[in-house]
């Protein structure tokens, strides 16, 4: 597999110049398109941070080099210092993680600059307060920073020792900061969010300063609201949005109550911080005090508190203005646990979007940037530009493997476990599986028990979640397998973007943005192996378990033409960034089947007793487990206790993966063995009960096990023409093969090698 990276340079050059030769190259043609986009994105990024203030968000396919274009561009610009933000600047902690993304740029700066020119700056969580505000010193400089810190850094007023940091002269934001500019107070549920105001506590907090008995009555509604739901105020229960926990427990997580219902219910008691100041200093000070003291894992001082109470009271004070103009707003609301009759205490909740303050050159690299989002965070002002050509991703779609992340699909998830195990050998790099974070106990569960029916002896492959690896490069050369499609829940559309998009006309924006978060969470995750970086022969895949018409617009689903997954084409939703081929399967799929496993079993069953029997014998099916008996007479049940004893003998040829790993599952059961046959296999497949047994057939012949005039080898019970019974007899020499060895004594029977 040949990768283009630095060692490939004097490859590439020594080689014959002649211009037809560099034309048909492949690795050469790669070389000389990322090269490109590097040596643009280096120019672009120099003339933004020579410029004057403004925002340029630039536009790149991942991978093309817009993160060393842009380092090559603070390079070439220093001693001026440069502040760099990063997603993150400490790593997981976890073993063999990737290191965090601060020291990845400080390693490129290092290679471009031949010196050590960075200093990463850590958050409060990390250090105590003097080594925390010792960093701020301009030691090195390029100063390397979090996402968390861009709120404080680019805020109006700042002083102090971080305000030391507003000395650079420029600003390089490495991808998309909407998490971190954006702030999100609530129900504590996380790092990224505060803790909200308790109405109960708002309605205290208004009681003094109420004037008359109408404001009296106002604040009294309050209290009552926050125990629960008043009849005479039920009759807003309609506006409530609730929202539900994840799978299995099917039941509401919370509810939340923004919009009109909101104002309608809250704003006569806010109209009391209208007229009286003492109630808006009480406010600020009781939001100020409650706000949780942790933000995204940095601790948040009383100062930084008593700011962003100031920010919340505002917009809470603004938005009761345009609320009394007609104009809705929804960045404020109430949220509570439970239904909608919970009582739960009620909390104030906010999405606001923070003030940037635009002095100097804003560089963001972003490459699904959406414009909407960054006009409404920087501006109008804010420049979109787009480097280098897109070349579409080559991703082959198996709709069939797909993965439902919201229900429990056990046996589903050991087939495709299966199946990715039988394309180790193919991924030459190794494999990354793309998953939602809580689903990762269950993929290395299936990726197990897949692994001890086939007793692949190969490394299991890398487990990556969602929203976690933008700017990660450790996946380089790896086949990337989409085992889901991302997916964003309703609060973010409810909740967060309305710091974007506040009025409830907005709902629109709202859902196309976040629509295009999950549409670039995939290309940016499939793009994880970096496969736009090699010739296209030796180039890693992109495949995707599922259909890319379900992130399309739901207007264009019906004439899309990637649905139809048999001759899959360019979507053309997808702006060119996508071009589909077909998987194929190693292991039988059947598509809807409740009982996926069941052929890929029997196969491996099929093929361990064929190569230890020369045949595959009905009793040593029904004696697996894998066949209902039809018999029910002693004679039978006779019959299956020796061929039950004989396979248990075989199972312990470790060359017989598939009958180990039935003996195995039938030693660790207790009880008898008509009682273990029939919870031998539970959880992972059926027994087939068809009296007509085609899907065995249908397994057999496709395996390649069939006997004379096409019969599938195995023996079963046939009524002869004439309707007379006869002694049931196999189909060929193989099953008289087959049956008269497992009813031969121990020591005659011939066993494999060994």
């Amino acid at each position: 597999m040949l990768c283009i990276g630095e060692s490939h340079l004097k490859v590439i050059w020594s080689r014959t110049r002649t211009a037809e030769k560099f034309c048909s190259d492949p690795l050469l043609l790669a070389w000389r398109a990322m090269t490109g986009i590097r040596e643009e994105v280096e120019m672009v990024v120099g003339a933004a941070l020579a410029g004057g203030p403004g925002v340029t968000v630039i536009r790149a396919v991942p991978g093309g080099g817009k993160t060393s274009g842009a380092i090559a561009a603070a390079v070439a610009r220093l001693p001026e210092r440069t502040l760099w933000a990063v997603r993150e600047t400490v790593g997981s902690g976890q073993v063999g993680a990737a290191p965090p993304l601060a020291e990845q740029t400080a390693q490129g700066f290092m290679a471009a600059a031949g010196q050590n020119v960075t200093q990463i700056v850590l958050g409060h969580a990390h250090l105590d307060d003097d080594a925390y505000h010792q960093q701020f010193t301009w030691d090195r400089p390029v100063a390397v920073v979090s996402h968390a810190h861009l709120p404080l850094l680019l805020q109006p007023g700042l002083r102090g020792a971080l305000g030391n940091l507003r000395e650079a002269s420029g600003v390089v934001i490495d991808e998309d900061p909407l998490s971190a500019l954006s702030l999100h107070v609530g129900i504590t549920i996380g790092q990224g969010q505060l803790r909200g105001l308790p109405l109960a506590n708002l309605a205290e907090v208004l009681r003094p300063h109420a004037t008359c008995v109408q404001q009296q009555v106002a604040v009294d509604m309050l209290a009552a609201l926050a125990r629960g739901w008043p009849l005479e105020l039920r009759r807003h229960l309609k506006s409530v949005h609730a929202f539900a926990a994840a799978w299995p427990s099917q039941r509401i997580a919370r509810c939340m109550l923004r919009g009109s219902g909101f104002w309608a219910l809250i704003g006569p008691a806010l109209q009391i911080l209208v007229e009286q100041p003492a109630a808006d200093t009480a406010l600020r000070a009781a939001i100020a005090g409650h706000l949780f003291p942790r933000l995204r894992g940095e601790e948040v001082s009383l100062t930084t508190r008593e700011r962003l109470a100031d920010l919340l009271v505002d917009a809470l004070l603004d938005d009761l203005v345009t609320a009394g103009e007609g104009q809705c707003r929804r960045r404020c609301g109430l949220v509570w646990k439970g239904d909608f009759t919970s009582t739960y205490p009620k909390v104030l909740a906010f999405d606001i979007l923070q003030p940037t303050l635009v002095d100097r050159p804003i560089v963001v690299l972003d490459a699904y940037a959406s414009e909407t989002q960054y006009r409404a965070i920087f501006g109008s002002d804010c420049r979109i530009l787009d480097v280098g050509a897109r070349r579409p991703l080559r991703v082959q779609l198996a709709p069939q493997l797909s993965l439902d992340s919201a229900r429990s699909q056990p046996r589903k998830a050991v087939l495709v476990a299966r199946e990715i195990l039988a394309h180790a050998a193919r991924s030459l790099g190794g494999q990354v599986l793309l998953a939602p974070r809580g689903a990762h106990k269950a993929v290395q569960q299936a990726l197990s028990t897949a692994a001890d029916l086939t007793s692949v002896s190969a490394a299991l492959p890398g487990l990556a979640h969602w929203y976690s690896g933008r700017g990660n490069n450790t996946f380089v050369g790896q086949d990337t397998r989409a085992l889901t499609l991302p997916h964003l829940p309703a609060v973010v559309r409810e909740c967060s973007l309305t710091a974007l998009f506040p009025l409830e006309t907005d709902q629109a924006a709202r859902t196309a943005l976040m629509a295009h978060h999950e549409r670039s969470e995939l290309l940016q995750m499939l793009h994880r192996g970096r496969q736009l970086q090699f010739a296209p022969t030796s180039a890693p895949r992109a495949i995707l378990h599922a259909l890319p018409c379900a992130l399309c617009p739901e207007h264009a689903r019906a004439t899309c033409n990637a649905q139809d997954h048999t001759q899959p084409t360019a979507c053309m939703h997808w702006g060119g960034d996508l071009a589909l081929e077909l998987y194929a399967p190693a292991v039988p799929v059947t598509p809807g089947s409740p009982n996926p496993m069941f052929g890929s079993v029997l196969a491996d069953v099929a093929r361990d007793l064929e190569q230890s029997c020369g045949g595959v014998a009905l009793i040593a099916l029904e004696a697996l487990g894998l066949v209902v008996p039809r018999a029910r007479g002693a004679a039978h049940r006779a019959q299956l206790l020796t061929a039950t004893r004989a396979l248990l003998a075989l199972g312990k040829v470790p060359a017989l993966s598939a009958l180990s790993t039935w003996r195995g599952r039938w030693n660790a059961l207790s009880g008898t063995f008509p009682a273990r046959r029939g919870v031998v296999w539970q959880g992972l497949v059926d027994a087939c009960g068809d009296r007509s047994r085609r899907p065995v057939e249908e397994v057999l012949d496709a395996g390649g096990w069939a006997g004379h005039a096409g019969r599938s080898r195995y023996c079963s019970r046939r009524r002869p023409p004439s309707g007379r019974r006869t002694r049931p007899r196999p189909p060929g020499r193989y099953r008289a093969c087959c049956l008269a060895w497992l009813f031969l004594p121990a020591r005659q029977r011939k066993t494999p090698d060994k």
